[in-house]
């Protein structure tokens, strides 16, 4: 007889994946099934019992009339088959054999540990990469209800920074004595407990180095948490530490991949120059960026990472108008297509073949490019943002500002070239009020190269069409420059 604790916590663990988490009707079905397959009697699993108590059907359901509950047991089989099959690891599993409601649970031979988390292996870290790991425990005696918020987290936190470029995550409990033996720079703890209206969430984290604690947060949940806005919380703590170019750990790995006694590889130092470029987007650290990643692209060509970060440099200069290169449209739109040869599942390379495509006014490649891009589900916020951009500039401003600016709102942060697309909106309004303060506000010498950049290859807005062209739409915004000092 397998133990009944066993059969739950392995019930919770299934709830929180994300082949359930989702699908509340398929939870409640799920849960209904295996509460009662202690049960000595058949009754709870006929066809009515599980229609009324389980499916909110009224006492009037007559199952002939009504397959609802075949259909629903016939998709809960198939999710529970789809879900073992990826995770073989499982200590029990619970299953519903064909022509039968009442669930089979098993305990596979050689899944004898008490563990019900499991570990994933440590991958060795890499001095390019920002390296992870992640650590939960519960502040309260242990329940189901903290059990399944705390896998909640961990599989949402785990899901999205196994998207984030260039971090290596790691998801393991330390040893007895509370170390963790792995070359890992930053750990994350997340700790779940107990409060009068529902559940607190407590994270910080520390460098793996010195312990010392860089940032933390407290968050309360009420009892009875939408699901969505947890996830929008998990993908909020993911982007505000991780996120390549807004993430507050990527200034940090910078300052530790710096540091004087430091003695890394010409790929390191390059991508290190490219990161501190992409938190700070001076033209001096663009610059350092570009030649020293040009570089180390030179002497490592078939690197994945570099070649991206090159391909996405040159993007980066066409849009400031930079002359660091001769001709960076051509060079980049071969370096990326170049790029995307070895590694074409790299969302982030579609997203600059789009921008290059876009400059090279190859019009309707660009569209394609960027209509994938725009679909990506779960994309980071610096992808969704230049994707925004993008369309932004391939729409004359009709479309992607007002989906850039609750983008931005959500996550707290407004990129600079954010605040380009708003001043130009601005002008086409004629709410000179608003161009003139964002000059102020955000330097009008460091805009202006950028500005220019836009007027020369964004689509020309509607307003312009039939009233002077582009050649108006420069006049236009050049008068409104020289107004402002």
């Amino acid at each position: 007889m397998i133990d009944k604790d066993k059969i739950s916590k392995e019930l919770d663990y299934l709830l929180a994946s994300y082949s359930f988490r989702n699908k509340p009707q398929i939870q409640r079905l799920l849960s209904y099934l295996v509460d009662h397959a202690i049960d000595a009697s058949d009754s709870s699993y006929d066809q009515r019992a599980i229609a009324v108590e389980c499916l909110g059907r009224g006492d009037e359901f007559d199952p002939a009339e009504n397959p609802v509950v075949r259909i629903e047991i016939g998709r809960l089989r198939k999710l529970l088959n789809h879900f073992y099959s990826e995770d073989s690891t499982r200590q029990l599993v619970i299953t519903i054999p064909l022509g039968q409601y009442r669930p089979v649970v098993t305990q596979q031979a050689g899944h004898e540990s008490e563990n019900f988390i499991p570990s994933l292996v440590i991958s060795p870290a890499k001095p390019e990469s920002l390296s992870l790991l992640l650590q939960f425990e519960t502040d309260a005696e242990e329940c189901s209800e903290l059990y399944l918020l705390r896998h909640q987290i961990r599989i949402g936190l785990t899901v999205h920074i196994g998207k984030l470029q260039g971090v290596r995550l790691v998801v393991a409990l330390p040893d007895e004595e509370g170390n963790v033996k792995s070359n890992i720079d930053f750990i994350v703890r997340v700790s779940v407990g107990h409060t009068s209206s529902g559940y607190q969430l407590f994270y910080f984290v520390v460098t793996k180095s010195s312990g010392t604690v860089l940032f933390e947060e407290k968050v309360d949940l009420p009892k009875h948490y939408d699901t969505q806005d947890l996830n929008r919380l998990i993908s909020l703590w993911g982007t505000g530490l991780l996120d390549r170019e807004i993430g507050l750990l990527w200034a940090e790995w910078v300052s530790l991949r710096s540091h004087p006694d430091s003695n890394h590889s010409l790929r390191v130092q390059a991508l290190v120059n490219y990161q501190r470029y992409l938190l700070k987007e001076s033209d001096a650290d663009l610059e350092v960026a570009f030649f020293s990643i040009y570089k180390a692209q030179s002497e490592d060509s078939d690197n994945n990472v570099i070649n991206a970060a090159l391909s996405e440099l040159y993007c980066r200069i066409v849009m400031r108008g930079s002359n660091i290169v001769a001709d960076p449209v051509v060079d980049g739109l071969l370096q990326v297509r170049t790029a995307l040869r070895t590694n074409p599942s790299c969302t982030k390379l579609h997203l600059v073949l789009a921008f290059m495509m876009f400059f090279s006014k190859e019009y309707q490649m660009a569209e394609i490019e960027l209509s994938f891009c725009l679909e990506k589900p779960l994309a980071t916020f610096s992808f969704r943002f230049h994707s925004l951009i993008l369309n932004c500039l391939m729409s004359g401003l009709d479309e992607g500002l007002n989906e850039l600016e609750a983008l931005c709102s959500q996550a707290g942060v407004y990129p600079k070239l954010y605040s380009v697309m708003l001043y130009l909106r601005a002008v086409l309004d004629e709410d000179h009020a608003l161009a003139t303060t964002l000059l102020e506000v955000l330097g009008k010498g460091y805009f202006l190269p950028t500005i220019l950049q836009c007027l020369g290859y964004m689509k020309l807005p509607a307003k312009y069409e039939s009233n002077g062209g582009r050649q108006q739409f420069r006049k236009d915004v050049s008068q409104h420059l020289s107004q402002v000092k």
